[in-house]
């Protein structure tokens, strides 16, 4: 039901979907979704660190509070993507649901499965979450949660999903937010053919030289030169447009 074998069990699972997709699955173009990965294994650990026994209990609430620090209390360095975990997310998508529509999810979901004697595929029940009693118990355990997935350094950008209407509404938030950055990231030239400047951050930005606003990271002296032409004026962007060379200092 949890604790420190749990823990380093999602933890080297990262690495083991990081295989797959690099060695079986993965290609320039494809794209690729994935459900968790690191980002849910840093914020539950943060929200929740597990205490060195196999029980890997808590105290009362007011020892708890005590023992677990503010997330916003937290170094950076706490949520940072792991050096040697080398595929990032471009876009990480969290979805948040009122604890009253997810305990209905809950329920409904235990019901289903006790009715029809498991899930897809019929067998034996699907065993029990200790994730679900805990949120349930502990309301601010998953406000942790929340805030410590938006504070995860490591994929490109992050957007929260209001998670509490139909599936339907929640695919189409999750395809109008995709839709324009995808876009971005598969056909940069073209996407930013008519925005040179953002075209130059775009790429400041994946080089690591400068935060979202453009502002530079490091204060060593550093040029950066980025140039667009349009092949032979046959490619998809059939303007002719030449972006021009831009330096910074």
């Amino acid at each position: 039901r949890g604790g420190i074998l749990a823990r380093a069990f999602y933890m080297i699972s990262n690495y083991v979907l990081e295989y797959e997709i690099v060695t079986g699955y993965y290609e320039q173009y494809d794209v690729i979704i994935i459900d968790r990965w690191y980002a849910s294994t840093c914020g539950y650990t943060v929200a929740r660190p597990p205490k060195n026994d196999s029980s890997n209990t808590l105290g009362s609430g007011e020892e708890e509070e005590q023992r677990i620090p503010n997330i916003g209390d937290m170094p950076d360095k706490m949520f940072d993507w792991p050096t040697d975990l080398r595929l990032r997310p471009n876009i990480l998508l969290v979805l948040q649901i009122d604890q009253s529509t997810r305990q209905k999810r809950v329920d409904n979901r235990a019901s289903s499965t006790a009715t029809t004697g498991g899930g897809e595929g019929g067998g034996a029940p699907s065993r029990f979450n200790p994730w679900d009693e805990r949120l349930a118990k502990d309301i601010a355990l998953g406000e942790r949660i929340l805030e410590a997935l938006h504070r995860v350094r490591g994929p490109d950008e992050t957007y929260t999903i209001n998670a509490n209407n139909s599936i339907e509404d929640v695919a189409r938030q999750a395809l109008d937010i995709v839709k324009l950055p995808m876009e971005r990231h598969l056909n940069p030239q073209d996407h930013f053919a008519s925005n040179p400047l953002g075209w130059w951050k775009y790429m400041g930005q994946n080089l690591q030289l400068c935060d979202e606003s453009g502002k530079r990271m490091h204060h060593a002296l550093w040029n950066l030169q980025v140039s667009y032409n349009s092949s032979n004026g046959s490619s998809s962007s059939s303007s002719g447009l030449l972006i021009p060379i831009l330096k910074t200092v």
